[in-house]
């Protein structure tokens, strides 16, 4: 009985423990690309691709800049809906 308690404990804590170094890998690439002022293109899940100018933080939100006609779009970002990060 106890065996079977540890397998499932197993099962459930991999793929959480995969989840959140994803979930810090995107972030941490979205914090360099915020400090260094770079363009970046990011992929959705949904694939969907934004080519955003600029990132910016606020109230631990990350938001994109996307030049559209005659102006910029703030976009906010969803790190969980985000497949693919490309610094420019």
């Amino acid at each position: 009985m106890k065996s079977s308690y540890s397998h499932i404990f197993l099962f459930w804590t991999l793929p959480s423990i995969s989840m959140v170094e994803a979930y810090k890998k995107k972030c941490k690439l979205l914090n360099n690309a915020m400090y260094s002022m770079k363009s970046i293109e990011i992929t959705t899940f949904q694939n969907k691709i934004l080519k955003l100018k600029e990132i910016g933080i606020e109230s631990g939100r990350f938001y994109g800049f996307e030049s559209i006609k005659g102006g910029i779009k703030k976009i906010s970002l969803n790190i969980n809906d985000i497949k693919n990060i490309i610094l420019l």
